[in-house]
């Protein structure tokens, strides 16, 4: 299972979906989790144009006030999300890697400090 954890400081352009989405087709990426995002809506759409697939599924601890904003993404073929939860500075998803049938939980954190 390939992980790519990334702070993208910003992803509301084109641009960062675009190269975010080459680069995980170039390293074959499977989970992809994203640091400050800076934003307060993220759908699928946005979504669909990271990961370059439809099938994509996400979870998402959203920005407050344009700062901070965590994403994790992946296709639901390969890890099925049992929970998923959520605080200041972290979100947290559990579920099962198909390819494997192993249970995995995934932390993505984001911290000002």
């Amino acid at each position: 299972m390939k992980v790519m954890t990334y702070n993208v400081r910003g992803l509301g352009g084109r641009v960062k979906c675009g190269y975010l989405k080459n680069l995980m087709a170039k390293e074959e990426v499977e989970m992809l989790c994203i640091q400050e995002t800076k934003l307060e809506l993220i759908d699928r759409a946005l979504c669909q144009r990271i990961r370059g697939e439809n099938d994509v599924e996400w979870f998402v601890s959203l920005t407050i006030n344009r700062g901070r904003g965590l994403l994790c993404l992946w296709n639901k073929e390969d890890f099925s999300l049992q929970n998923s939860f959520h605080g200041q500075g972290f979100l947290a998803i559990k579920g099962i890697w198909k390819k494997k049938g192993i249970v995995i939980t995934m932390v993505n954190v984001y911290s000002l400090r």
